[in-house]
């Protein structure tokens, strides 16, 4: 039973995979809304660079990722072990059965989503931002705002 370790090789994964996923990410979410009109992923990518260059039209959003993320899969992982441990105890037997899985991979998930829905929100409107919607000066610019300007509730949406 190591949660920290869990943890620790979790976040770090992350960390990678987000970077290169960040892109990605920021095309198919600026191309669901639909907002640019955009004619194919192609002119999604040329418009965005343009626009908004590389750091604010492809990693508007990144340390904001992080930020929800990392502590997000360090919660879950070390939240996973903690709970298999506490459902089956020290036996590999009965760690490696089937419900124990389920159980506490449901436990560590909620835990993990309810605390860091508001991140997720924001990390999306950084996202989806363009010229017209009034730049977020970052992070914590755009939770300020959603706060301000949508309550609790807005931080907490979907």
């Amino acid at each position: 039973h190591y949660p920290f370790a869990s943890a620790l090789a979790g976040a770090s994964a992350t960390i990678v995979s987000d970077a290169t996923m960040a892109p990605f990410d920021a095309v198919k979410q600026k191309m669901q809304l639909g907002k640019g009109h955009f004619k194919s992923v192609a002119h999604c990518v040329r418009t965005t660079y343009t626009t908004l260059g590389v750091w604010k039209g492809f990693y508007a959003g990144y340390t904001t990722t992080l930020t929800m993320n990392v502590p997000y899969v360090a919660m879950y992982f070390a939240a996973y072990e903690s709970l298999k441990t506490s459902i089956a105890g020290h036996s590999k037997d009965d760690r490696s059965r089937s419900f124990v899985h389920v159980l506490s991979g449901a436990g560590a998930g909620a835990v993990a989503a309810a605390v860091t829905n508001p991140l997720d929100v924001t990390r999306t409107r950084l996202q989806t931002q363009d010229a017209e919607s009034g730049l977020y000066r970052g992070m914590r610019d755009a939770l300020w705002r959603l706060k301000q300007e949508e309550g609790y509730k807005g931080l907490f949406r979907g």
